[in-house]
């Protein structure tokens, strides 16, 4: 099991890096990554897909919003065990850890229309507010996905969610078109549910 793991892990990292998508990634950080002026509060830059086909087509997005709470108390969220307190419908399946965890190096699968993704865990800091993934959809595409906490006055934590896609050859087109047209949606309804989740939590009697 741990020889099957490794290889699964290998083989995304792997692909994500002969893509291009840590390259990419690094140019983002230059423009708005973590710990760079405007990484908080400022959208980073949106690179819209080449012409020069499906393999080469890349795009980025990202949204942010404002939560109540401290950076390390809601960072947790944001990884795969935890989340499912304020997304019912999210329904991991680990590879590694057995029975699920949080921690850099987790390994899990998820159900998406195309096709069965295999999830790597490859960032994972409570305290500092970093949570990151690489993301494989076999004859599809890989994603990675950079989610950074910080302390934006002592009651509220302000998030940033990053995301690149690029497709493989074989990708439906709509692979790409659909991530580029309606990920930033994604902002307003993540706050809504973690915001709810947090309230009906504090609501709870001790």
């Amino acid at each position: 099991m741990d020889v099957k793991i490794m290889w699964i892990g290998s083989m995304v990292v792997s692909l994500a890096i002969g893509l291009g998508v840590g390259m990419a990634h690094s140019q983002s950080g230059a423009q708005g990554g973590h710990g760079a002026p405007g990484a908080h509060g400022l959208h980073g830059a949106l690179h819209a897909p080449s012409s020069t086909g499906a393999a080469q087509m890349y795009a980025e997005r990202d949204f942010e919003f404002d939560l109540p709470g401290t950076v390390a108390a809601l960072t947790p969220y944001f990884g795969p065990v935890k989340e499912r307190e304020w997304a019912p419908d999210w329904s991991p399946e680990f590879i590694r850890p057995t029975g699920g965890g949080q921690e850099v190096g987790a390994v899990f699968q998820t159900k998406s229309p195309w096709g069965t993704a295999t999830w790597v865990m490859d960032h994972y800091a409570p305290v500092q507010g970093k949570v990151g993934y690489l993301i494989f959809i076999p004859e599809t595409g890989v994603s990675r996905y950079d989610i950074s906490l910080s302390q934006k006055d002592p009651a509220t934590v302000h998030v940033h969610v990053w995301c690149s896609r690029t497709p493989l050859k074989s990708a439906n087109p709509r692979y790409l078109a659909e991530f580029e047209q309606f990920f930033t949606a994604q902002g307003p309804e993540w706050r809504d549910a973690i915001t709810g989740m947090l309230a009906r939590t504090a609501a709870q009697p001790r």
